[in-house]
């Protein structure tokens, strides 16, 4: 199909995906969907594999256009912070030939350059102030106070305005408080949606994990309003997870505000209040000393080997839904087996063979059940987490490039009078993603530890069982 170049190292994949070593070229085979992160590639030792998009640039033939060709022949790029083309800090654009300004799910699109120079006025007193703890070279996002806890959906109901309009799905959001009270009000999916894209905008520098996608035909069925339900609410609860966001007056205005008269003049309010973007870097300020020396460093190998991470996520999210709705020969042997009992209670004095085949015949749809259905179930919540992590992850290049930014700003600046304001408010922006990162990465350990230990216990429980299913099957056919 065409020809890529590898941008960086990639070492120690699994099976399936290539190793991959900086400008060496590769053939691709196969390309997915254009969502997809992924090429089916082979290198000159003719091994295939899967490669992520974002390691490697594609190389353009003679007859390519003008900048292609340039691209082409530009220096190999050897890490994270070559990757980008510094022409405008306002604007940051990639070192690849389509030269388009990168974007994520978690888009970072503030002006840096007006806050780093001072221009920058707060318009607002009702943003939230957050505080960026230094302790032992470490940063950290200041505990927000005590307030929300948690947040559980429950009751689905279809609701709708007018005859004019299609049926919505309400849901009762009960919130549980730290002082163990609950407040409950009444959420459509659109209104989420809404409290995400403010979070976005008004928390650029936040990991915020994605909805789920919006469906429009389907979207009825009570298998998928569960399975909505349960993804909205696993992201809330994240959401509420961040040290610093769970108790943002936006997240506590949304979670408690009953009064939909009031909600909907509150929201108005929001709206046009301009605090989004970059007037989010005047809420945040350093309690200790910074410890920046190798921030650049730090911040481009966490981006590094996050990245490594999510092309690890993204190919079990890529590999779970293989197992929903696959059949396999081993409910055919059970149904078989147990037409062997049927034929063996047909004769006199069979009716130990006639039990040890039912058992074995009952023992192998079992296993098909557990393969088939217990599996996939148990992997259902790891799909979720996968999905989340996923996209918080693409925040994570966001920032390293906000980081990468700033720095550019402080190197252009070095001999003009604002130099050492710039590198104060360039300090700033640092610590916030570094105390950013510690926390992403934490909660991360966590949950990650969580998911694999409930799929693990499940999945012994049921191989517990059916040990004990084909057990008792031997112990039948011992007695003859």
């Amino acid at each position: 199909m065409f020809k890529v170049s590898a941008i960086y190292d990639l070492v120690d994949q699994p099976v399936g995906q290539l190793n991959l070593t900086a400008n060496e070229t590769l053939e691709v085979i196969e390309e997915s969907d254009s969502e997809s992160e992924w090429y089916l590639a082979k290198n000159d030792r003719n091994e295939e594999g899967y490669v992520p998009k974002t390691f490697v640039q594609k190389i353009f033939s003679a007859g390519a256009s003008p900048a292609a060709e340039s691209s082409s022949s530009a220096p190999p790029i050897r890490n994270i912070e070559d990757k980008f083309v510094f022409d405008d800090p306002s604007v940051l654009r990639s070192n690849s030939s389509d030269s388009k300004p990168i974007s994520a799910s978690n888009v970072l699109c503030p002006d840096i350059k007006v806050f780093l120079e001072g221009k920058l006025q707060l318009k607002s007193n009702n943003m939230d102030a957050f505080t960026i703890m230094w302790s032992d070279g470490h940063p950290r996002w200041k505990e927000a106070p005590c307030g929300i806890e948690s947040a559980h959906l429950n009751n689905p109901k279809k609701q709708r305005k007018s005859w004019l309009k299609p049926n919505f799905i309400e849901y009762d959001v009960i919130t549980k408080t730290t002082d163990q009270k609950t407040i409950q009000v009444e959420r459509r999916f659109k209104q989420f949606e809404w409290l995400d894209k403010m979070l976005r905008k008004r928390f650029p520098l936040f990991c915020i994990p994605a909805l789920p996608e919006k469906k429009f035909i389907g979207n009825a069925e009570s298998d998928f309003i569960r399975r909505r339900q349960d993804m909205i609410e696993r992201w809330l609860n994240a959401v509420l997870s961040h040290t610093a966001l769970k108790n943002s007056s936006l997240i506590q205005w949304f979670l408690t505000c009953a009064d939909e008269g009031k909600r909907k003049r509150l929201k108005h309010e929001i709206r046009n209040e301009e605090v989004i973007g970059e007037h989010f870097f005047l809420t945040l300020s350093i309690s200790g000393r910074p410890e920046l020396e190798a921030s650049t460093e730090t911040i481009n190998h966490f981006a590094k080997v996050d990245l490594n991470f999510r092309c690890a996520v993204h190919q079990i999210e890529q590999e779970i839904p293989k197992f929903f709705g696959s059949k396999t020969a081993l409910s055919s042997y059970g149904s078989a087996l147990n037409k062997q009992a049927d034929a063996e209670n047909l004769i006199k004095g069979s009716a130990t063979r006639t039990e040890g085949f039912r058992k074995a015949g009952n023992a192998f749809c079992a296993i098909n059940h557990m393969f088939h259905k217990e599996f996939p179930e148990s992997l259902r919540s790891l799909e979720y987490y996968c999905k989340e992590i996923s996209s918080m992850s693409e925040n994570i290049t966001s920032i390293a490039d906000l980081h990468n930014r700033c720095e550019h700003s402080c190197r252009k600046s070095s001999n003009s009078n604002d130099s050492e304001m710039i590198r104060k408010q360039a300090d700033i922006v640092s610590s916030g993603i570094l105390a950013e990162i510690e926390d992403y990465n934490h909660k991360r350990q966590e949950r990650t530890a969580h998911e694999m230990k409930n799929m693990l216990k499940t999945q012994i429980s049921s191989y517990k069982n059916i040990i004990t299913e084909l057990e008792n099957a031997l112990a039948v056919f011992m007695k003859i």
